[in-house]
């Protein structure tokens, strides 16, 4: 049987994306490739058509995610407090918090990740050196004495990814909201003003 054009790519796109939708509500080891063929309405067999292992399809997920979640860290202001604000607003929230099949890989996939694959392992690295480039562009040179502006940008993403972690865990309880609240507010306060600002 011949398949117009793109079948392939297609369906390997939909492979990934059923894949990340259940590795992040159900956890990478409890979902196997039979799982994730059925979501998509194929055979197990089709598997190995488009990836070499669950471990590059996990590979690919991780990428998916990742450039997923960027649309959360991009937005118009170009004032570094009004930009950190904005990615907060929209990182450490309650909707974040509330739906982990659509949530960033490194809160959702957070205690399986570190024993990921060797073919995973650099595509994280790879991802998180990316996040935190863009951190440290936005949150400016610190004073002689101070962390440096790549200090925060790490401490900033652990800071994101630890918060929407811990809501999670206390999800349904007043503390869930306050610690996202308590985050948002140290996460806007490690932006060094611009030239000009007090």
């Amino acid at each position: 049987m011949r398949y117009p054009a793109g079948h392939r790519e297609h369906s390997r796109e939909r492979i990934i994306e059923a894949a990340a939708g259940l590795f992040r509500s159900r956890g990478i080891t409890n979902t196997g490739i039979d799982a994730v063929m059925s979501a998509v309405g194929l055979t197990a067999g089709g598997f190995y058509a488009h990836f070499k292992s669950k471990q590059h399809l996990i590979g690919e997920v991780v990428k998916k995610a990742f450039a997923d979640g960027q649309a959360r860290l991009h937005c118009t202001d170009e004032d570094r407090r009004a930009w950190m604000e904005t990615v907060l607003r929209r990182y450490v929230s309650r909707s974040h918090r509330d739906h982990p099949d659509q949530g960033c890989p490194m809160v959702t996939m957070l205690s399986e990740l570190p024993h990921a694959h060797e073919v995973v392992q650099p595509i994280i690295k790879e991802e998180l050196e990316k996040y935190a480039d863009l951190f440290e562009k936005r949150l400016g040179e610190a004073p002689e004495g101070a962390p440096t502006a790549r200090q925060r940008a790490l401490g900033t993403i652990a800071l994101m990814v630890g918060a929407v972690s811990v809501a999670r865990m206390l999800r349904g309880s007043k503390l869930s909201d306050e610690v996202l609240t308590a985050a948002r507010a140290v996460g806007a306060s490690l932006v060094q003003p611009e030239k000009g600002e007090s």
